[in-house]
Order: C-alpha cells, then sequence, then structure tokens
C-alpha cells in the first residue's frame, strides 16, 4: 500500500513538471504595450513558432473584431505587408501607427495549405495603457494547475491514512470489545440495608395479626 502511494505521488510530481513545461510562456514578446498615437509592428513568421513557409501557403491576419485581411489591406492605422524571396511570401508584417484605443486588442496571423489544413499561428496583444494586455487564463491556468496538483496529493494521502485506520486500528478496537465476551462471573448481589418505616409498619401488623411476631422477653430478675 505505502509503495503504491509513493508511486501515485511520484507521478503527480512529474506530471507538475510536465505542465510547467507546457505552460511557460513564449520566448517571444506576444504581449505589446503601446501608448495612445504610437506605432508597432507585428511579425507573423516567429523563429521556432511557425512552420517554414512554403510558396503555396496563405498567409491571413484576424484583426480584434474578427475582421480576416490578407496581401495589401490597410486601413488608417494599420497595413498588411508581405515579406518576399524570389517571388514567394515568407513572412507577413501587420505594421500599425497612430495606435487608438479602437484598435486594441488581439490580432491573429494564421498560415494554411492549399488544402486547407493550418499550419500554425502567432498571437500578439495590443494594450493601450495599464497592465500589459494578456488572457486572465494563461496568467493563473499555471497556478490553477499546480494547486490542482497539490489538492490531489492532499486527498490522496488522507485516503490512505483513512484505509489505515479503517483497516488496521479499527480491527483492533472491535478486537477489544469482543474479548469482553470471554469474561463470566455471577450477578451482581445487593447487601445495602434501607430504613424504611412503611415497611416496618407492614410487617408490625402481619405479626399481630398472625401471632407470629416473637413477644417480648421480659426480665424477672431484680
Amino acid at each position: 500500500m505505502v509503495a503504491k502511494v509513493i508511486a501515485i505521488l511520484l507521478l503527480l510530481h512529474s506530471s507538475a513538471i510536465l505542465a510547467q513545461s507546457q505552460f511557460k510562456a513564449p520566448d517571444y514578446e506576444w504581449s505589446k504595450h503601446v501608448v495612445i498615437g504610437g506605432s508597432e509592428e507585428f511579425n507573423c513568421n516567429e523563429t521556432n513558432y511557425m512552420a517554414p513557409l512554403q510558396p503555396s501557403d496563405r498567409i491571413e491576419w484576424v484583426l480584434p473584431d474578427s475582421k480576416r485581411v490578407t496581401t495589401g489591406w490597410s486601413d488608417d492605422h494599420r497595413s498588411l505587408r508581405n515579406i518576399t524571396n524570389a517571388g514567394h511570401i515568407i513572412n507577413a508584417i501587420m505594421h500599425i501607427k497612430d495606435v487608438q484605443p479602437s484598435i486594441f486588442g488581439y490580432y491573429i496571423c494564421r498560415v494554411s495549405r492549399n488544402a486547407g489544413s493550418e499550419v500554425g499561428y502567432t498571437r500578439y496583444g495590443l494594450n493601450l495603457g495599464g497592465a500589459p494586455f494578456a488572457d486572465p487564463w494563461e496568467k493563473y491556468q499555471y497556478n490553477l494547475m499546480v494547486g490542482g496538483i497539490a489538492g490531489a496529493v492532499v486527498l490522496v494521502v488522507s485516503t490512505f491514512l483513512c484505509l489505515v485506520y479503517k483497516f488496521r486500528y479499527k480491527e483492533l478496537e472491535d478486537g477489544r470489545y469482543k474479548d469482553t465476551s470471554r469474561y463470566t462471573g455471577q450477578p451482581m448481589k445487593s447487601t445495602a440495608v434501607y430504613d424504611n418505616a412503611a415497611m416496618d409498619s407492614s410487617q408490625d401488623s402481619i405479626f399481630k395479626n398472625g401471632d407470629t411476631k416473637p413477644a417480648a422477653s421480659t426480665d424477672t430478675h431484680m
């Protein structure tokens, strides 16, 4: 039983380490903190995060209002330009100028093949003032996972201790109470004497009616 508990604890510990590596914040700075009127650029093909692009790949950006834009798109504050090599698109950069509150939020670059399957995506957050723009779930998901694993460890240990008590100490207690049945003895008898005037009066009445009460002896010796 102890060996199984230790094995479970080791498994949970390794899961926590794996979770830490999986939910570690990426190396690239995806959350951009800018001021009103400033400018920023978002690079679609980040090193080590996007698969190498092929000439036939389709690149599109998803704006905070869910609008999808491709090569050549622009508005008053944003423009999309492609980086080419030998006539093939190898990257797409979203350039933002004169930043205003109306355009802050998530910017996502998606890359897909001709067949429509998504190769990968890069996400950025454009934040204006205050704390850096970030998803609350991404901020706290690692702490929540570690807390859940710690709670599971406590639950396993508590369950183990309860089982030990039930199958070990509870049997000892039951056996102790069962052992008392082996001892036998005579019923307890009361030897106490009670002073009861009503009982004495009743006995005097019986003796008078039946003349069974011995007469009091008289001493005739002077």
